[in-house]
C-alpha cells in the first residue's frame, strides 16, 4: 500500500478523483485523438465504411468523458450513424445513457431529432438491444 503513496501522500486512487486534472487529461486525450482521425481522413486511411465496422461513433458515446467534438466529427460526417446497432444491437443512443455523461445522451438526444426523419428517428429513440420497443 505505501507503495501507492507518492511522495506529498497522494494515492493513485485520490489521483483519479481529482476531477480538474483528471478532465484536463481526457480532454487533451480527445483533442489530440480527434486531430489523429481527421488527418486519418484526410490521408483517405478512414473511411465512412470503417466507423461503422469499428463501432467509432458507438465507442465516443460510451465514454464516461463525452467529447462533443469527437462525437461532431463522426456526425457530421453520417448523420445516419446514430441509427446503426452495434454488435451487440445497441444504438449509439443506449451507449450514452448506459455510459456516457448527461451531456453526451442529450447530445446524441438532440442529433437525432435534428438529423433524423421522423421514422429514423422513432427507431433511434425505440430500440433496446437489437428490439423495438
Amino acid at each position: 500500500m505505501d507503495d501507492d503513496i507518492n511522495q506529498t501522500g497522494i494515492t493513485a486512487l485520490e489521483r483519479l478523483a481529482n476531477i480538474p486534472d483528471h478532465i484536463e487529461e481526457k480532454e487533451l486525450f480527445a483533442n489530440r485523438s480527434l486531430a489523429v482521425l481527421r488527418r486519418l481522413k484526410e490521408m483517405g486511411l478512414l473511411v465512412k465504411d470503417d466507423s461503422e465496422r469499428y463501432e467509432l461513433l458507438h465507442i465516443v458515446c460510451r465514454q464516461k468523458y463525452f467529447s462533443e467534438e469527437k462525437f461532431r466529427f463522426f456526425l457530421d460526417w453520417d448523420p445516419d450513424q446514430l441509427t446503426v446497432l452495434d454488435s451487440i444491437g445497441r444504438t449509439p443512443l443506449t451507449c450514452a445513457a448506459w455510459w456516457s455523461t448527461i451531456e453526451g445522451f442529450q447530445a446524441v438526444f438532440e442529433a437525432g431529432i435534428r438529423y433524423l426523419s421522423e421514422a429514423k428517428g422513432s427507431q433511434l429513440l425505440f430500440r433496446h438491444f437489437g428490439h423495438n420497443l
